[in-house]
């Protein structure tokens, strides 16, 4: 008898907690409806600003924007829109390390990146011109809601990739970026990775 009382007590209980889970409160509900209200209205202003973004770069637009981070939603649309209107970007990159590859070891060696303007970015034809050093060049420009990156092939084929990131640093216009190089020369790979920043130019 008690062992059939408690199995009827558990299991009015689980149906109880089960139709609980199934029918969220009214609060519930118009948080649910608010929060998926402001992801449609996020989700169509990106849509309308960035024509050329994908389903997939929309989506993960409005994640970001909505979660809790570093910077808050407002400071990121601010610093997202100007990384989106620059035309050309002057960037450097003071500190990193590079290893070589055959080095079974993987020992990194300090050293500084390069010193590079980014310049004519059009990011609907997915270009621009990358001005260094050891001169000029064209890059390919991919952009999306969490970064603006370039890609350039040199001609002997190593590839070198910048990021540039919509945050700045604490007190300036500086955008965080990163620069990447994968160079084989004779027989050496070099593999590099250095941290800086971009300032907008125009």
């Amino acid at each position: 008898m008690m062992r059939t009382l408690l199995v009827s007590v558990v299991l009015f209980a689980a149906a109880l907690l089960v139709a609980c889970e199934a029918k969220p409160g009214a609060a519930q509900q118009a948080l649910a409806s608010q929060s998926f209200g402001e992801d449609v209205e996020v989700a169509a202003r990106a849509r309308q600003e960035h024509p050329d973004w994908s389903e997939e770069d929309i989506r993960k637009y409005v994640k970001g924007y909505n979660s809790i981070g570093a910077i808050s939603p407002e400071t990121y649309a601010k610093t997202r829109a100007a990384l989106d209107n620059s035309r050309s970007l002057h960037c450097t990159f003071p500190r990193g390390a590079y290893v070589d590859l055959a080095d079974p070891k993987l020992a990194r060696h300090e050293s500084a990146g390069a010193e590079v303007t980014f310049d004519a970015i059009d990011r609907q034809a997915g270009r621009a011109r990358i001005i260094a050093k050891s001169g000029a060049g064209d890059v390919t420009v991919i952009t999306g809601p969490t970064a603006l990156t370039f890609v350039e092939i040199a001609a002997t084929g190593n590839p070198l990739v910048t990021v540039v990131f919509p945050r700045v640093r604490a007190g300036t216009r500086d955008f965080y970026a990163a620069d990447s190089e994968h160079v084989f020369a004779f027989g050496d790979i070099s593999i590099g990775q250095y941290y800086g920043s971009c300032t907008v130019l125009e």
